[in-house]
């Protein structure tokens, strides 16, 4: 792929395959997480499309997808390495306990539970007393496989046809420009930069991501891309390129 195919693209699946070894499983399963938390409103039944437009989830079902909703969590903190191993392998284990126990598995409905399988894979973990891999752990095949999963899931729910879109901007979002990286120059990050960047993360206040870029011009930062989609519409997730670049997260 070149840099021109790569602005260019609106399929998902090309671009997270080039990105296949050059970016890290942290990205990846960050935006596996944000694919998921894309549908969730729609799935709880929170969502402010028209009950029309909503699948028809039994209680249980609802409830199942609440209980998955914690396992995205889960697989976020794993991300940043705030749990420990042992905590993905067992939100893998319930998350999987929920989508079989859930049948029947060809329904739409449980490509969701799928989505959020491919966010817990633990890969290679120590868990009680031995190593355990469930499954063999490929970031980038995860983060394909949930992107199909996740559209399947909008399609059936009535989501408007735009869900490969959204995921184009997720993954630029999350990605950037991997042809152009940028990096940041010390004397941008100072204190109130960096604080500022770490309440976005942590509160994921993206509506603020404005702010960040008024805080980084001060600063003395003049980096057109860095500048121009701190205060672009996103969508922003956590694992935002800027927001990483603030916090010398990869």
């Amino acid at each position: 792929m070149t840099e021109q195919e790569w602005l260019a693209s609106n399929e998902p699946d090309p671009m997270l395959e080039y990105l296949r070894n050059r970016v890290t499983d942290r990205k990846l399963r960050l935006f596996i997480c944000a694919c998921c938390r894309m549908i969730w409103p729609v799935l709880v039944g929170e969502s402010s499309f028209p009950p029309r437009n909503r699948p028809l989830l039994l209680d249980h079902q609802r409830r199942a997808f609440r209980n998955a909703e914690v396992h995205l969590e889960t697989a976020e903190h794993y991300a940043d390495r705030l749990v420990e191993p042992r905590s993905i392998v067992t939100a893998y284990v319930d998350a999987l306990g929920l989508l079989l126990s859930r049948r029947p598995l060809e329904e739409p409905w449980a490509f969701a539970l799928v989505a959020v399988l491919r966010a817990t894979t633990a890969g290679r973990c120590f868990y009680g007393r031995q190593w355990e891999q469930i499954p063999p752990y490929d970031g980038c095949q995860c983060a394909v496989d949930a992107a199909d999963y996740v559209l399947k899931v909008a399609d059936w729910a009535g989501r408007p046809s735009n869900t490969p879109q959204i995921e184009i901007s997720l993954i630029r979002d999350i990605f950037g420009n991997p042809f152009r990286p940028v990096k940041a120059d010390a004397t941008w990050l100072t204190p109130s930069v960096v604080a500022l960047g770490q309440a976005i993360y942590d509160e994921r206040a993206f509506g603020r991501l404005p702010e960040l870029a008024d805080a980084l011009v001060v600063a003395g930062c003049d980096d057109n891309d860095i500048l121009t989609h701190c205060r672009s519409d996103g969508p922003h997730v956590r694992g935002c390129w800027v927001v990483d670049l603030v916090l010398g997260k990869g």
